[in-house]
């Protein structure tokens, strides 16, 4: 089995470099585009300069969230399976790109917030579910890990960061600076991952 889940458990930090390195890159691309201030989705809008970047890098990062859900497959089934659902709105999230007619930088903060589509709306509620499905999954693993031989300090570790996801995802909703809660928030998403890939056998 350990055998089995070697290259997902390897795939999984992979794919998380991956995701943080090309928002590096789209956001160096981007005149004014500021990390603490604007929106990652904002790399792979519609308007932004090499947009190709931002959609790669959230294509890449349900990846992540893939391999992850087939490691910890069946230690913890429920988040595994709560893991796979993050994946669907991921890639919707990647499909249904922002529209910043204006470029990247800025867009959808204060004082510029743009005019939204269906598109905007299908984008929006797709990371609202991927945020509020990732928390749960952070619960559930908590739960199903504490039962787990050596694994109640991960679990420990998933209880914490539930609500600390939460938080930072309420943080991130809106106001002139999203930019840095919404970091911090995937942080802790995607450093769990990488911990649970390495964490759980």
């Amino acid at each position: 089995m350990g055998t089995a889940k070697g290259w997902p458990r390897r795939l999984v930090p992979v794919a998380v470099v991956g995701f943080w390195g090309l928002v590096l890159l789209a956001g160096w691309v981007n005149p004014g585009y500021r990390l603490t201030r604007d929106y990652i989705s904002a790399l792979a809008s519609r308007g932004a300069d090499q947009a190709w970047l931002g959609v790669a890098a959230l294509v890449v990062l349900p990846l992540a969230h893939l391999a992850a859900a087939y490691v910890i497959w069946p230690r913890a089934r429920w988040a595994a399976g709560g893991l796979a659902l993050t994946v669907v709105a991921g890639l919707l999230v990647a499909a249904d790109r922002i529209s910043c007619p204006g470029g990247a930088a800025g867009c959808s903060t204060v004082p510029r917030v743009r005019a939204t589509d269906w598109m905007d709306a299908v984008h929006g509620r797709s990371v609202a579910a991927y945020g509020a499905i990732m928390v749960l999954v952070l619960v559930l693993a908590a739960v199903e890990l504490w039962r787990q031989p050596g694994l109640h300090r991960f679990a420990l570790v998933s209880a914490v960061l539930a609500p600390v996801s939460g938080a930072l995802l309420i943080a991130s909703a809106g106001g002139a600076h999203p930019g840095g809660p919404q970091r911090l928030w995937l942080l802790v998403n995607t450093g769990w991952l990488v911990g649970a890939a390495r964490v759980v056998r």
